[in-house]
Parts: C-alpha cells; sequence; structure tokens
C-alpha cells in the first residue's frame, strides 16, 4: 500500500474508518509522466460497474485515495504498480 494512503488511514477518525471499511478498493496501475509531460496517470479496475478508469494528477500522491469514478461511484484507490518514463534515467 502507498506510505500516503496508509498515513490518511490511519489519521481517520471512527466514522470515516467505517466509512472507507465500506468502500470498495480499485488497484491501480500508475504510470510517470513521459519527458515534456507533467501528469502521472493511473488505470484501474472499477470494482463497481467493472470497466477500466484512468485518473491524472501533478504528484504521485495525488492518485491514491478516495476518489469519484467515472461512473460516478466512490472508490478508494490503491497504488498497486508504478512504471518510470522512458526517457530520463535509462
Amino acid at each position: 500500500m502507498d506510505a500516503g494512503a496508509s498515513k490518511s488511514i490511519a489519521s481517520a477518525t471512527v466514522a470515516e474508518q467505517a466509512a472507507l471499511d465500506r468502500m470498495p478498493s480499485a488497484f491501480a496501475s500508475a504510470y510517470a509522466p513521459a519527458p515534456g509531460r507533467t501528469l502521472w496517470a493511473a488505470v484501474y479496475a472499477c470494482p463497481q460497474c467493472g470497466h477500466h478508469h484512468l485518473a491524472r494528477g501533478r504528484a504521485l500522491e495525488a492518485l491514491a485515495g478516495i476518489r469519484r469514478a467515472r461512473c460516478g461511484r466512490r472508490v478508494w484507490v490503491v497504488i498497486a504498480r508504478r512504471y518510470r518514463g522512458g526517457g530520463e534515467g535509462r
């Protein structure tokens, strides 16, 4: 689990924790920005509707946590895999 996600779970109140326990988890693959781009991308299969959705954010930490999926349902996104860009550092 992502360090940022575990921090937010640990700081949740009892009522918030109960809501998180009922919220379905979506395990995402995160992709680093390509050279010249600034946004991270995460693709996950929605546990509610079964389709794949795309999330974008300026930082990797912004992708994890509670999100409203494109189908309109709320899911808890967990970054399961992270892929780095191919341009820098190779």
